[in-house]
């Protein structure tokens, strides 16, 4: 029994991408009649995406008459077996290992949990996949508005064109006005352009300002966008004759 991770990424003709993990479970194994190995199963995080230091937590029951050992370990992409944190008692029970993901890339990861019976002979987890992101999004920024005139200056509704990257994936981005808390649209989905009806600001400065937010919630805001509002058509006065 082994979990992975199926990652759809669709790319539109414009270079927009989009990308959503899914957890999945592949077991094919066939219940025995006997065991002579200890039973082991990973039981969390049940999260897919992890960051920061996590509880692997498992359960171990040992072969009939036999009793588990003090040996019980973690192995992370087939690594060094580390000595868990917290072992199962001999009858067996939970035990815990806090890993800390910060020590290896953001990326996707593999961990297993091994324990030792008092005949030395090893039963093993399956396999666990995590999707490890310590990382904010790393490009988080508006490009440009559509349609703008000379420096920055719009009017009507415009449409805020946008670049967000991060290692794993985005969840949702907010748009603000004037302070990245004054949020007027949120995003959920690709492509990342937003809306902006001008017409509810006053003439004049504004700045807009974007913040994206990544599956392990990891927060990036744009630096500020300034824009100048002008929906006040000029006023003519004829002075002669």
């Amino acid at each position: 029994s082994n979990d992975y991770a199926i990652i759809f990424r669709i790319v539109d003709s414009n270079g927009i991408e989009i990308k959503k993990p899914i957890a999945i479970n592949v077991n094919n194994t066939t219940t025995a009649a006997a065991t002579s190995v200890s039973s082991v199963t990973l039981t969390s995080p049940t999260s897919l995406v992890l960051k920061g230091t996590q509880q692997i937590t498992y359960t171990a029951t040992p072969p009939t008459g036999k009793s588990l050992t003090a040996i019980q370990q973690l192995a992370v992409d087939g690594g060094s077996w580390l000595t868990v944190t917290s072992s199962a008692v001999s009858a067996g029970g939970t035990g815990y290992y806090n890993w800390n993901t910060a020590a290896v890339a953001d990326g996707t990861h593999l961990v297993q949990i091994r324990v030792q019976d008092n005949n030395s002979n090893f039963g093993y987890s399956q396999t666990r996949m995590a999707m490890i992101d310590n990382a904010s999004p790393d490009n988080c920024q508006i490009t440009n508005l559509t349609p703008s005139y000379e420096t920055k200056y719009v009017s009507g509704t415009v449409s805020i064109n946008t670049i967000v990257t991060d290692t794993v994936g985005v969840d949702y981005l907010k748009f603000s006005t004037n302070s990245p808390t004054a949020v007027f649209l949120q995003l959920d989905n690709a492509p990342w352009i937003g809306s902006l009806d001008t017409t509810k600001l006053s003439d004049g400065n504004h700045q807009l300002y974007l913040t994206a937010t990544d599956f392990a919630v990891n927060i990036t805001t744009s630096p500020a966008y300034p824009i100048i509002v002008d929906n006040t058509a000029p006023v003519v006065t004829v002075t002669t004759p």
